[in-house]
């Protein structure tokens, strides 16, 4: 993979785990996203550290969250909370985890850069106004 297919596979995979684990705690948080999760583990209804039943792993910090699959897989993505409900945002050293996670071969930090650049201008991903290299995939 280049690294647009490789920004492009974090940003998938972060909303597909995102809503996996929205969803699979809805019951304790009252909503489906890492944003209720986030406001349940602050007021202790929901565990700052958990694995799913599918063995999805979460770890809520500070203002996001970092989510690992179970093996054979293993992925991991960290996003923080952004500015809008809802909305999760992240940087280049959050996609240099999730590589590093994939056990991907060399990729450089300016080729990363690049490719957050190339989907930002295509409008796939939205840089965040006031907050340099940061992104999110809400408008």
């Amino acid at each position: 993979m280049d690294a647009i297919e490789l920004v492009t596979a974090f940003v998938v995979r972060l909303d597909e785990l995102s809503h996996h684990v929205g969803t699979a705690m809805s019951d304790q948080t009252g909503g489906d996203d890492l944003w209720a999760l986030h406001r349940a583990v602050i007021r202790r209804h929901a565990p700052r550290i958990w694995q799913l039943p599918s063995g999805v792993h979460y770890y809520v910090h500070g203002i996001g969250c970092r989510i690992t699959t179970a093996y054979p897989e293993r992925v991991v993505v960290d996003a923080d909370l952004g500015s809008q409900p809802g909305s999760l945002k992240f940087d280049l050293w959050r996609i240099q985890f999730f590589v590093e996670s994939i056990h991907h071969g060399w990729v450089t930090r300016g080729e990363l850069t690049a490719a957050l650049e190339t989907l930002a201008a295509r409008g796939v991903i939205v840089p965040i106004d006031g907050d340099p290299g940061w992104y999110s995939t809400d408008p």
